[in-house]
């Protein structure tokens, strides 16, 4: 699980204690924030289609793209992970 989808519910259960309210602008803002987070939390968790391996600096090496999250660690400082973003 991401962090951002960790956030998220923590965010929804801290919302538990904080949905009734004597000022209805603040209650209706509640729930459409409990109805947002709920619904980003239904999404399905997309997976990484490729990698991009960063060198380290200085390295004479460029970086890689690859469809392997695996890399040899002694060239590459770190392993970026791509997404597709659906178009509307």
């Amino acid at each position: 699980m991401t962090d951002l989808r960790t956030a998220a519910q923590q965010a929804l259960e801290a919302l538990k204690d904080y949905k009734r309210s004597d000022d209805d602008r603040v209650s209706i803002a509640m729930h459409i924030l409990d109805a947002a987070l709920r619904a980003a939390l239904a999404e399905p968790v997309q997976e990484p289609v490729a990698w991009l391996h960063v060198p380290y600096p200085g390295n004479a090496i460029s970086p890689m793209l690859s469809l392997s999250k695996h890399r040899e660690p002694s060239l590459y400082a770190a392993t970026v992970p791509l997404y597709i973003k659906e178009q509307l």
